[in-house]
């Protein structure tokens, strides 16, 4: 999956909780995966973007 792919996903999460279910597989894909620095950097991106949007929400 790119992080196109996972763009979308997290701009459609509805709930505190998809957002953390979005975040344990790119956290896994970063760990099981081999990835270059360029896409380390965009998984980062995401996470971020994550960490941001999950602000808005009551846990």
């Amino acid at each position: 999956m790119d992080q196109l792919d996972f763009q979308k996903r997290i701009d459609h999460c509805k709930s505190y909780q998809m957002l953390q279910a979005e975040a344990q597989i790119i956290l896994g894909i970063i760990q099981n995966e081999p990835c270059n620095s360029k896409m380390f950097a965009e998984y980062i991106t995401l996470l971020n973007k994550i960490h941001v949007k999950s602000k808005g929400f009551n846990k």
